[in-house]
């Protein structure tokens, strides 16, 4: 077998690049989807269930830093989320709870929550409380 061009190490260097870059983008289309579809109340959107899962778990990891860093440990992940990781942090970004893009650290992830992600579950417990009383009315 003969060795590779340089014009054909380019052109396969240009085809691995635009496969990454489909692929960025079908997981953030997808996480927009869930993000789009999740029930509104009050004018408060609701996570969905995984992505709502995933972020009790960073706020259980979360300590109170100044900084609103948080990590996490790979293997802790509950087995149905480690599958869709990418999407789940996308989508998180999407709702507004954490505040940047997360980095990969070995088996650590490195998480920043946002100021309107520490206010997140307080602001649900409102929305569903009006709805439950406006229902009373």
């Amino acid at each position: 077998m003969a060795a590779k061009t340089q014009s054909e190490k380019l052109i396969e260097k240009q085809i691995k690049e635009q496969q990454k870059i489909a692929k960025q983008n079908q997981c953030l289309s997808e996480a927009q989807a869930l993000v789009d579809g999740a029930r509104v109340i009050n004018g408060f959107r609701v996570m969905d269930d995984d992505s709502e899962m995933m972020f009790k778990l960073i706020m259980s990891a979360y300590d109170g830093n100044e900084n609103n860093i948080v990590i996490l440990y790979e293997p802790d992940i509950p087995h149905q989320l480690q599958f869709s990781l990418n999407l789940r942090f996308k989508a998180l970004k999407l709702y507004g709870v954490i505040a940047e893009d997360v980095m990969f650290l070995g088996m650590n992830i490195r998480i920043r929550i946002s100021e309107a992600g520490k206010r997140y579950y307080e602001r649900k417990e409102e929305a569903v409380s009006m709805m439950c009383f406006s229902k009373d009315i």
